[in-house]
């Protein structure tokens, strides 16, 4: 197992840091806990591929865990050729699916 911090920062974003992001990592799950702002873009800053993500599980709605999960699946299905045809299991607290309403296969 690996455990990758990818942002700690606050909900008042800090200049230097991501917002909340973990990165777990067992055999050939990738689980993303929290997609905070700037966590996209720090994962390619560490050269951790956020094309293999497998799995994404946020604790709570509050943005600076959930913001950049639009960002996350805009480049799944833009920013790749081929786009991504795998399904990501977006896991979260009650209400996901009707807070999100999307189509989760991306």
């Amino acid at each position: 197992m690996r455990l990758t911090t990818i942002g700690s920062g606050t909900a008042a974003p800090p200049p230097r840091r991501a917002q909340s992001g973990t990165l777990i990592e067992v055999a050939d799950v990738r689980l993303l806990v929290d997609c905070g702002s700037a966590v996209v873009t720090r994962m390619a800053e560490l050269g951790i591929r956020w094309q293999d993500i497998t799995h994404v599980a946020n604790t709570h709605f509050h943005a600076d865990h959930t913001s950049d999960i639009a960002t996350l699946i805009y480049g799944w299905r833009y920013g790749q050729m081929p786009q991504e045809s795998d399904p990501v299991e977006l896991i979260g607290p009650p209400g996901s699916k009707a807070t999100i309403e999307i189509d989760c296969t991306v």
